[in-house]
């Protein structure tokens, strides 16, 4: 709804990867993650988030 509201922001899209973090579905979060760093490549935040989702992927891959 917050897409349709406002539009492709980038804090909609991190905000969405935290929840899909949150609720562990990693490939959700690291697509909302990868399209917030596209629209706002300078936010380090951003770009922080994804970074970590990204080692909490590939820890996650490394224990199965």
């Amino acid at each position: 709804q917050a897409l349709n509201r406002f539009g492709e922001q980038s804090n909609i899209y991190i905000n969405m990867a935290r929840l899909y973090w949150e609720w562990n579905k990693p490939d959700k979060a690291q697509q909302a993650a990868d399209k917030a760093v596209a629209l706002d490549p300078d936010n380090q935040e951003t770009v922080q988030t994804l970074s970590d989702i990204r080692l909490w992927i590939n820890s996650k891959q490394s224990t199965e």
